[in-house]
């Protein structure tokens, strides 16, 4: 099951919170324009990453 943005900072928050540190969401990054989804099927957007600064 593809796993939402949401699900994704989630996942990071509380990784981060269990190795017992402080997490920075600086970006959050998707497929580029070569890539177009249709607002219609928002399963098309498979492709997504965070960069955190972990302290």
């Amino acid at each position: 099951a593809a796993m939402t943005e949401p699900e994704l900072l989630r996942m990071v928050a509380l990784a981060a919170k269990d190795a017992r540190r402080e997490a920075t969401l600086l970006a959050v990054g998707h497929q580029g324009m070569d890539h177009p989804t249709l607002p219609a099927f928002p399963e098309g957007r498979y492709l997504d990453c965070a960069f955190v600064r972990l302290t």
